[in-house]
């Protein structure tokens, strides 16, 4: 497999691309961050490969929204950030 990415406009868009050396998968996609401070990106994927069980070649393409958010305990997911005023 041979892949490639890069990252333009500011490290908030990235562009990947991949494909089998023998032609049986390929791959493209884009990420792209919403707003630079804060995790809410957006993505767009087609990949296109070999499946056994149709014996034919199957396109999957999407649309993607999400967000994420790091935490070390399961009730950190659910608190608000406070406000800091200066």
């Amino acid at each position: 497999v041979l892949s490639a990415s890069k990252r333009f406009l500011d490290n908030r868009l990235e562009l990947q691309t991949s494909v089998a050396l023998d032609n049986t998968q390929s791959n493209v996609s884009a990420t792209y961050q919403l707003n630079k401070n804060k995790p809410t990106k957006v993505k767009v994927f087609n990949k296109s490969g070999f499946e056994a069980i149709y014996n034919r070649n199957v396109v999957t393409s999407g649309l993607g929204l999400y967000y994420r958010k790091e935490f070390d305990q399961f009730n950190e997911l659910f608190e608000k950030k406070k406000k800091t005023y200066n």
